[in-house]
Order: structure tokens, then C-alpha cells, then sequence
């Protein structure tokens, strides 16, 4: 129980979990948690409780909770280096009604492998640290955000997404693989969103057509600001974003061999210091209408668009870093981290993608967790004291 203990103290120490209780849940064999299912954690749970779930190979089961629920954080041990565990739960479902303030406002979930996540009117809720396995029942996405206000999604891999109904939701740091025959990103109806930094890539096992590669409708206003889309599949794949939205240090880089797919930009509101690339040539992006007009030999347009191979790391092994040769590199508007001119991308901008792809992000703790423990001497005098020096990081909420 000492583990438990040290957790808390440190939880207290950062603050995060004034006036809260932090229970432990572990189905491990001998495990150290006050609970071994989930359910039961949640039931003697009360309203702001935080339930720290122990990485198992076993998994939880499903998470649902509807509108008389009590907003909790449900945080994974994420992966476990030392035995390769990690947390497992099964379909996540938290489904306020049909009305915004509920009791699962603020609900937070992060640091686990799920089936799938469905969320329906729930403002402020976050989703930090996730990887998803399977779609939701009856639908083709992995995971779908709906009717939410100031809802925060990052670090998370998923397959399909869609999104619906929403204000002000962000979406950061996301890899998202389009494993259905839908958009990869589907969103409507959603107003001042932000999608930043994050990779979305068509499917590379099988070969879609007539399916849009990604999808905003007409009402949708919002940015997307330094993210790589990746189609590499697929046969009339058009890229819509709808009618009021900003494009701002993207990268596209097509690389499927059908000639002319109609994956034009379309219909966008603005566009900027974005690079546009086809490995089959500038021609294969301009049918059957182009909003962009590109030149061939890679200058740059009125708004710094361009058409130039970004000349990515290594493609094979997904490391889409730019070469410092890469025409991408301090060409985009705003700054990198840095202090330097922004570059096109995810590495690139204020808040760069940390790793090469969000995957490894699992292993994240969305709450505050021990990184290092030391004891002041190595040995002990019976009757004295013993001081144990206690380091930890909490993740941004």
C-alpha cells in the first residue's frame, strides 16, 4: 500500500487533487488497488474523484455512463515498460441526453488502449492519451465527439473520426488512419474549432473510391494549423473543407498512382504557407477545380502556398520529421518553439507533435505520476529517520 500512498501524496502536492479522493483500481493477481473492477470503483466514486486504473493484461471492460453520472477522471497507468502492460478498457460511451450541463461535464479519460469512445453532450470533456481498436457499433468511426462545448481531444490514435455539433473543441497531436470506408475526418455543424498538429492518413491496405478522403460541411468554421494529410489510396478521393475554414503551415502529400481523384482544395476560406505535393505530378491535384493555383516548379503563390516535395525523414518507417534540406523547413507564418520562423507540419508551430506519431503517447499519465524515487542514505538506523525524495510530472489538463 505504500505505492498507494506516495500516488495521493504527490496528487495533493500538485493540486490537482485537492478535496478529491484517488482510488486504485487493479485486476492484476496480488494487485495493490482499493478495487479490482472498474464499475465498483465508479460506484463508491463521488462527483471530481480521480480512479487511477493499473496497466493489466486484462482488460476492464466496457465505460458507460449517461447524464445521472458524476464527472470523474479515469486515468490509465499507460504502458508499462517494464512488463509491456498496458491499461485495456472496452467501449467507452458517455452520453449526456440531449442537453448541455450535465453531471459528466469535465469528464476526463487518458492513459489507456479502449475499443472505441462515444461522446454525446458533454462539455469540457478531455481525451488525452488514447489508442483506439474498434469502431463504434453501427458506425464507422473510432471515435466521434458530439454536441460538446470546449471539448479537448490530444494524443490520441485512432481510426475514423467524426465530429458534430460542437463549439470550440481542439483536437491535437492525433493520428488518425482511416480503417473504414468513411472520411478519416468527418465534421459538421461545428464552429471556432481548432485541428493542430496532427497527422491523418487514408487507408494503405485497401483500395477506396468515391469516398471523401475528408469531409467538413458548409456551416463548419475553424483552422487547421500545421497538420501532414497523407492519401496514398484510393481512386476520386476529394479533400472538402467546406466553406469558412482556415489552412495554415499544412502539408499534403498525395501519393496514389489513379490520375486525376479530385483531391482539390475546395471551397476553403483562406489558405496560407501551406505545401501541396503529388508524387505523380502537379496534375494529378487540379481536376476536376482547384481553389488553389500552384506552380509546378515549386514558387510560391500570393499566400506562400507551394507545390514542393516536403522531403520527409523516412516515409517507410512513418518518420515524417522534415530534412533540414526541405523546403518546408522555416517557410510557414508564425513562430516554432523555438523562436524560429514556423515550420510546415506537425513538428512545426507552438506546439509541436512531441514524437513521430502520437502512438507512443499512451504511455502518458493524464494525472500527475512518479518519475523518480530516491532514499536520502541506503541504509537505515532503527528508531531514525528515513527521507525518500519523490519526482513527478503532471500533464497539462
Amino acid at each position: 500500500m505504500k505505492t498507494k500512498s506516495i500516488l495521493l501524496s504527490l496528487c495533493l502536492v500538485t493540486g490537482l487533487a485537492q478535496a478529491q479522493t484517488t482510488h486504485i483500481v487493479d485486476n492484476n493477481p496480488n494487485g495493490i488497488g482499493d478495487f479490482t473492477t472498474l464499475s465498483s470503483a465508479i460506484s463508491a466514486a463521488t462527483s471530481g474523484d480521480i480512479i487511477l486504473v493499473v496497466p493489466s493484461a486484462t482488460s476492464y471492460g466496457d465505460l458507460s455512463m449517461t447524464s445521472t453520472g458524476k464527472k470523474l477522471t479515469i486515468a490509465g497507468g499507460g504502458a508499462n515498460g517494464a512488463t509491456g502492460l498496458v491499461t485495456k478498457l472496452g467501449a467507452i460511451s458517455l452520453n449526456g441526453g440531449s442537453v448541455n450541463n450535465t453531471n459528466l461535464d469535465g469528464f476526463v479519460l487518458g492513459g489507456f488502449e479502449c475499443k472505441s469512445i462515444d461522446i454525446n453532450f458533454v462539455d469540457s470533456v478531455k481525451i488525452k492519451a488514447v489508442k483506439t481498436t474498434e469502431v463504434i457499433s453501427t458506425t464507422n468511426y473510432h471515435l466521434r465527439v458530439r454536441n460538446s462545448v470546449g471539448a479537448e481531444v490530444e494524443y490520441v490514435e485512432a481510426g475514423n473520426m467524426a465530429v458534430g455539433g460542437c463549439t470550440g473543441i481542439k483536437l491535437f497531436h492525433l493520428y488518425l488512419k482511416e480503417l473504414s470506408n468513411t472520411a478519416v475526418l468527418d465534421i459538421s455543424t461545428t464552429t471556432n474549432f481548432i485541428v493542430s498538429n496532427s497527422f491523418l492518413l487514408s487507408n494503405v491496405n485497401t483500395r477506396v473510391s468515391n469516398v471523401n478522403y475528408l469531409t467538413l460541411d458548409d456551416t463548419s468554421v475553424g483552422l487547421f494549423n500545421n497538420n501532414i494529410f497523407r492519401l496514398v489510396t484510393g481512386y476520386n478521393r476529394p479533400t472538402y473543407f467546406g466553406g469558412a475554414v482556415t489552412l495554415t503551415n499544412n502539408i499534403f502529400a498525395y501519393v496514389y498512382d489513379y490520375p486525376y481523384n479530385s483531391t482539390a482544395i475546395s471551397g476553403a476560406q483562406s489558405y496560407q504557407n501551406n505545401t501541396f505535393f503529388h508524387e505523380q505530378g502537379i496534375g494529378y491535384l487540379t481536376y476536376p477545380t482547384n481553389l488553389v493555383t500552384l506552380d509546378g516548379g515549386g514558387a510560391n503563390d500570393a499566400n506562400n502556398n507551394n507545390y514542393l516535395n516536403p522531403q520527409f525523414v523516412d516515409v517507410a518507417n512513418f518518420n515524417f520529421a522534415l530534412n533540414d534540406a526541405s523546403g518546408a523547413k522555416d517557410s510557414g507564418s508564425g513562430l516554432d518553439i523555438d523562436g524560429t520562423t514556423a515550420d510546415r507540419g506537425i513538428f512545426g508551430g507552438l506546439d509541436p507533435m512531441p514524437t513521430v506519431l502520437p502512438s507512443r503517447a499512451v504511455g502518458i499519465s493524464v494525472v500527475p505520476s512518479v518519475t523518480n524515487l530516491r532514499l536520502s542514505l541506503p541504509t537505515a538506523v532503527t528508531g531514525g529517520k528515513v527521507i525518500l525524495n519523490v519526482t513527478g510530472q503532471s500533464k497539462k489538463n
